[in-house]
Parts: structure tokens; sequence; C-alpha cells
């Protein structure tokens, strides 16, 4: 999942320093950047307001993933490979972890044997 997250960041931060997007977003995180900085200044914790501006970023990613945008294109093609590969991962794991009535019951019969 951090793969995608931080290939989905990398996308949504191209967009904004290009121009690409929902206008109305990047504003919203252009208000958030103006935040932080103020928060900083004064030495307070920005943790949240962070966390608002990476959501609004991913939102901004979102966008370009859903309307191919030409100018992020290889940004675009990153996000798709981590996703893949997440889900290849993702579903390697369930498969390895599926347990067949049967198997199950043979795991189990001793314990149940051993505590009668």
């Amino acid at each position: 999942m951090g793969q995608v997250l931080a290939r989905k960041m990398a996308l949504g931060q191209r967009m904004l320093e290009i121009g690409l997007g929902d206008p109305q977003l990047r504003q919203q995180i252009a208000v958030m950047d103006e935040r932080i900085r103020i928060v900083q200044e004064a030495k307070g914790s920005t943790r949240s307001s962070k966390a608002e501006r990476d959501r609004l970023v991913c939102n901004l990613a979102s966008h370009a993933l859903t309307n191919q945008e030409p100018s992020v294109e290889h940004e675009i093609r990153n996000v798709r490979e981590a996703e893949t590969a997440l889900n290849d991962h993702q579903l390697g794991w369930r498969r390895g972890r599926s347990f067949s009535s049967q198997s199950l019951a043979g795991w189990c019969r001793p314990l149940w044997v051993a505590s009668c």
C-alpha cells in the first residue's frame, strides 16, 4: 500500500507543479500549504494539516487516473504499476492463506482428540 500511496502523491504533486486537475482542489491545497506554513512558524503541530493536504493531493491524482492526463503519463504509469503489484501480492497472499475445509479439519483433529 505504501508504494501506491507514494506514487499517487508524486502524481498529485506533479499535477500541482504544472497546474493540472480541478482548480478548486488545487486552491484547497494552496490554502492548506499556507495553513501549514503559519502553524510551523508558530511552532505548532502540523500533523493533521499535512494529513489533510496529503488527502487532497491524492484526490487530485485520482482525477488524473480517471481522465488520463497526457502531461503526467509517466506518473500515471508508475501508479498503475504499483497498484498492479499490490493486487498481485494480495492475491498471492490470499491463495497461500486459503484453507479447504478438509485441510482445516485434518489440522484441528489432533487438537480435538487430545482434548478428550
